[in-house]
């Protein structure tokens, strides 16, 4: 009955797929802000392709593997997209429920890159 506003903070990608899609499907929620890290899915990704490539792994790539696939979804066969590309494919989660997204980016303070995405979804029809 109360609007309910969500934050989403992880570490890296410490929150699961599946959270999130219980996090979109509460009846109550209004909005979601949610910080994606583009370095921790850059990071891991990598590690997914030289497990693509069949090249031997150590307990800790497999156990990053995981993690990526609980982040993203078991198919992570979109990783090899630009970071762009992927990001829509993970938005996917708050727009197959018929929210809006938008995303920010946030870039390092000593860099030309991007180190997260903050990103916002909502119900409403525009997003201003």
């Amino acid at each position: 009955k109360h609007p309910l506003f969500v934050l989403i903070d992880p570490t890296g990608l410490q929150v699961k797929k599946r959270t999130i899609e219980k996090i979109v499907d509460l009846q109550n929620r209004k909005d979601i802000m949610f910080n994606y890290i583009l370095e921790a899915v850059r990071r891991t990704s990598g590690v997914a392709r030289k497990a693509r490539r069949r090249e031997g792994l150590t307990i800790k790539e497999i156990k990053t593997i995981e993690t990526l696939q609980n982040f993203i979804g078991e198919d992570i066969n979109f990783i090899d997209k630009s970071d762009i590309e992927t990001l829509k494919e993970y938005c996917f989660i708050f727009t197959s429920k018929n929210l809006r997204v938008v995303a920010y980016d946030v870039k390092y303070p000593d860099r030309e890159d991007i180190l997260y995405y903050l990103l916002f979804a909502t119900r409403k029809m525009s997003i201003t």
